[in-house]
């Protein structure tokens, strides 16, 4: 329905939208009323939750989040009936158009940051009933103040985290780790725990108190999710949510040439993101490995083409381990991965 409102001038409509939510079923039966000089946006929900209402002008594509707002909205927001009163003509000087959306965000039992030992602070996103790191993991220590060690060769035993990188520079670079985080070995990932499939993994390892390394099954259900809201399905193929999760930067037009499918996380990257999971392309450190039968000294592959992630599972069928792959045209579980490979971590709430 088109709505318009402009200061001085008021005229009578109702301004009505899709409604949705971020934890899965925590938000429903949403609607929009018109009162006096507001909208009243009522809805249910179903358990505790930090609250958001967010505007969009072009149909759902786009949103901004609405801060004149009163009632049931903000932080800890009760299970139940609730309702949200924007007052429009203080947010902005005029609604106009025939593609207004509002949308009811909730996140339950997520933090908006987290920060680990060294005093780094993460940002943080809740898709479906998981509570996932925003950013990639970037610490030098454990939990309790154990360092890891920087390392130069990849190795099995012990512990060790490696810069991420490009081509043009070396890996012992400290330049991007703001942007990418650092990439690791999965000795210092698990910390000496053994492995797990379990979801929860009920391996910290790595990751700050309260959080833990995401199983193969935890990531499975992240996809799984993903790929179940049609919002953020692109296509039908194997790059159908690779937009949903891939951020809006750090993706190389390069590797899409103009023929390129409209899915591919580098054609027109800035509609990537929808889940705000935001991956960034940062690459792997290459360790050892064997080429027409010779071994090649450890390598970066470059950033901007690819994200790679650690899970706490192994293989059933020999002791490589399983990692979490997002290419810019695709995105699925890698087996048989070395332990002594470098890639990035996420870490999953408790």
């Amino acid at each position: 329905m088109r709505g318009f409102y402009r200061k001085g001038l008021f005229f009578l409509c109702i301004v009505y939208g899709t409604f949705g939510c971020v934890s899965a079923q925590t938000v429903s039966n949403a609607t929009a009323t018109q009162v006096g000089k507001t909208i009243h946006v009522s809805y249910d929900l179903d358990k505790e939750a930090d609250v958001t209402l967010h505007l969009s002008t072009d149909g759902g594509n786009t949103y901004s989040e609405m801060h004149r707002v009163s009632g049931d909205v903000g932080k800890n927001v009760g299970a139940g009936h609730n309702t949200i009163v924007w007052d429009v003509l203080a947010e902005r000087e005029q609604l106009v158009g025939d593609n207004i959306v509002l949308k009811v965000k909730a996140q339950g039992a997520c933090p908006y940051t987290l920060t680990d030992y060294d005093g780094n602070t993460y940002r943080t996103v809740q898709i479906g009933e998981q509570c996932w790191m925003r950013e990639n993991l970037r610490t030098t220590h454990y939990a309790d103040g154990t360092s890891i060690n920087h390392g130069t060769k990849g190795s099995q035993k012990y512990p060790y985290y490696f810069y991420p990188t490009d081509s043009r520079d070396s890996y012992y670079d400290k330049k991007y780790v703001s942007e990418y985080g650092l990439l690791y070995n999965w000795c210092a990932v698990m910390g000496y725990a053994k492995p797990s499939n379990a979801n929860p993994s009920g391996v910290q390892g790595i990751c700050p108190k309260g959080w833990h390394v995401p199983s193969a099954a935890e990531w499975e259900q992240l996809l799984k999710y993903v790929g179940s809201k049609r919002e953020y399905v692109c296509g039908s193929g194997k790059d159908s949510i690779v937009k949903a999760l891939a951020d809006t930067v750090t993706w190389d037009s390069y590797a899409c040439g103009a023929a390129a499918p409209p899915c591919y996380a580098c054609k027109n990257p800035s509609s990537n993101n929808m889940t705000n999971f935001s991956i960034r392309a940062a690459g792997f450190y290459w360790t050892y490995h064997k080429i027409l039968g010779k071994k090649q000294e450890p390598e970066m592959y470059p950033t901007r083409l690819c994200a790679q992630f650690w899970s706490t599972a192994q293989s059933h069928h020999s002791k490589d381990r399983i990692s979490f792959h997002l290419d810019y045209d695709d995105c699925y579980l890698l087996y048989y991965q070395d332990r002594d490979m470098g890639y990035s971590v996420r870490c999953v709430k408790n």
